[in-house]
Order: structure tokens, then C-alpha cells, then sequence
């Protein structure tokens, strides 16, 4: 793992969110200890859980996008995972400490959620936030970071997502492993600029790729549809930092 991510680790405390969570395992030879492991049908879970409502909607709420508290225990917490890393807020700039609402203990910074499909061994990821871009506290790395450490801990090797085009997380989704595009242009999502893809999942992180060949633009992704839609097998291979995209 490279410089930054232990600097991350060094700073932030995993946690989970789950129902019978069956063994207890480590993060990145990390433990994950008990006060940070929440059910979420337990009262104890509560005040935790209330936090990462706030993390959402400091994520995705200026989107119109952010989580209704029965998505999150009906599609989320219980049928799947949440999993991600908290930081203490004592250590915040007060600017931090302002926004989050909060100057002592633990407050998420992250979360990744993800929920298993009826294709055995595949699973659906729901939801990655990050309050990298958020914070002034720097937390470079973390949406990456965050990814790594779910799939890792759930040992998920196949994975479906759906995200849009213009959200900064295609960079990290790429790192896992090429997305095979199963919809480029999802008019039935909120949000109809927004791909669904399914991957193999590689643990050891693609770079990021400069090179394109694909420009974003709503004519260009429906495009990609009827050609997904006529049989064509169609991948993203790399997400370029010039907002442009390798397809394959």
C-alpha cells in the first residue's frame, strides 16, 4: 500500500455497520474494535448511525441524492454492509468541527456500502462518500481507501455499481478492475446520466490511465447504449484525469 494510505490509517479509525456480522477481522492488519462495530438493530447503534446520515448528506444532499434513513436500514444496513473510517473530532479545525456539528469523539468520514444480488458471490455497491473534498482536514486518498478496505474485509471478487458520469468516483471505481458497462445512459435513476457497470475486482489498484479515446457528453453515453442495448460488449478500461475516457 503506498505512503498515503498509511498516513490515512494513521489518523482514522474503521468501522462497521452490519447485521450478524459472524467474525470479527482486521483492516489492513488493523482491528477493528468492538465500540466501532454497530448493529443496526441494536438502540446502542443509534447515536453512530445518525452520524452517517450527516455524512451523506454532506456527500450527496446538494444533489438531491442523499439517503432516506428507511433506504438505509431497509436496502443498506441490514440486507448488506456499511463499512468505513471515523475520525476523532478533537483533532479537527473548528472549521471541521463546525460542520460535522461536533468537537469530541468519533465522526465517519467515509463509507462504502455495498448489498449481495442473487447472482451468488456478486454484489451491488450502493453507496461510496468520502468527505475528502469537504474537510480542510487533508484526507487524500480516502474514497480509494475506503473501497480497498470493503472488499477486502467482505472479500467481495465480483462487484455491479451504478454511478454517473460526472462524479469524481469513476477515477477510483476504474482502479479495481475494468467496467464492464451494462447500461451507459439509465434514464429509469434519478438521475439519468448514469452508468451501471459489473467488474472483476482486482485488490492491487490500477494506476490511472491518461490516454482516451472517449469524451462524456449526453450524446456521446447514449450513444453507448444502443450499442449495449444491440449486444456490444463495451468497457471502460481507464478514467482519465482530463475528464476523458478509455473505452474498449
Amino acid at each position: 500500500m503506498i505512503a498515503k494510505y498509511h498516513s490515512l490509517l494513521d489518523k482514522l479509525e474503521p468501522f462497521v455497520v452490519c447485521y450478524n456480522l459472524l467474525e470479527k477481522k482486521r483492516v489492513f492488519n488493523q482491528k477493528i474494535s468492538d465500540q466501532m462495530i454497530f448493529n443496526p438493530v441494536h438502540r446502542s447503534s443509534h447515536d453512530f448511525i445518525n452520524k452517517l446520515y450527516r455524512l451523506d448528506q454532506l456527500s450527496f444532499g446538494e444533489q438531491g441524492m442523499g439517503m432516506e434513513k428507511w433506504v438505509f436500514f431497509d436496502c443498506a444496513a441490514m440486507p448488506g454492509f456499511v463499512m468505513g473510517f471515523a475520525i476523532n473530532a478533537d483533532s479537527l479545525d473548528p472549521k471541521d468541527q463546525l460542520l460535522i456539528g461536533q468537537t469530541q469523539g468519533f465522526f465517519p468520514v467515509s463509507m462504502y456500502i455495498a448489498i449481495p444480488t442473487r447472482m451468488e458471490g456478486t454484489w451491488f455497491g450502493h453507496n461510496l462518500s468520502s468527505l475528502n473534498s469537504t474537510l480542510v482536514e487533508p484526507l487524500d486518498g480516502l474514497g480509494t481507501l475506503t473501497k480497498l478496505a470493503a472488499l477486502d474485509f467482505f472479500s467481495i471478487k465480483k462487484l455491479q455499481g451504478a454511478s454517473q458520469w460526472n462524479s469524481p468516483s469513476l477515477g477510483i471505481h476504474t482502479r479495481f478492475g475494468d467496467l464492464k458497462l451494462l447500461s451507459a445512459f439509465t434514464p429509469i435513476h434519478s438521475k439519468a446520466e448514469t452508468y451501471c457497470y459489473e467488474c472483476e475486482v482486482q485488490l492491487d489498484l490500477k494506476p490511472t490511465v491518461v490516454q482516451s479515446n472517449f469524451s462524456y457528453s449526453l450524446p456521446n453515453i447514449q450513444k453507448l447504449q444502443r450499442r449495449i442495448e444491440a449486444g456490444e460488449q463495451i468497457k471502460i478500461k481507464a478514467f482519465s484525469k482530463k475528464d476523458k475516457i478509455e473505452i474498449i
